[in-house]
């Protein structure tokens, strides 16, 4: 299920993960699956990332994450919060709502002012584990 992601990676941060996933009361086995499936598809190295520049967040010849700076559906306000409110964690956790919404689930208050704590390792366990808790139904899997 996690091909190619470093040992070392899967021993310090299963745990976390499961953990997490535990407090959230989000244990069932269809939802550990699902949320190690999620973590091999977006960090692939079962480590918490920050998400790199593509076609799909840059314009050609523009600034890194131009793209999602004015995207009101992700909440952004303009110049910066592209890049400031990019793709990090396990789940890729992207635009400035999905910082203030998840960090205060979270306990994270002080996500959106200091995003980079979303590639916390046990942070990061606890975005995916209430992104999984609050998007179970459309994923399949149930509790």
């Amino acid at each position: 299920m996690l091909p190619g992601a470093p040992r070392a990676n899967i021993e310090a941060n299963l745990r976390s993960v499961l953990f997490a996933l535990c407090a959230a009361q989000q244990q069932a086995l269809p939802i550990v699956i699902a949320s190690l499936a999620t973590i091999a598809a977006e960090t692939a190295s079962f480590a918490p990332i920050s998400e790199g520049v593509s076609k799909d967040n840059t314009s050609p010849g523009g600034r890194p994450f131009d793209l999602y700076d004015n995207d009101r559906a992700l909440g952004n306000l303009g110049a910066s919060d592209g890049a400031n409110f990019r793709g990090r964690g396990y789940v890729q956790l992207t635009g400035r709502n999905n910082y203030v919404n998840y960090g205060a689930l979270v306990g994270e208050p002080d996500l959106p002012s200091q995003p980079e704590l979303a590639n916390q390792p046990d942070i990061a366990a606890s975005l995916l584990a209430a992104f999984i808790k609050t998007h179970a139904v459309e994923i399949g899997v149930s509790t």
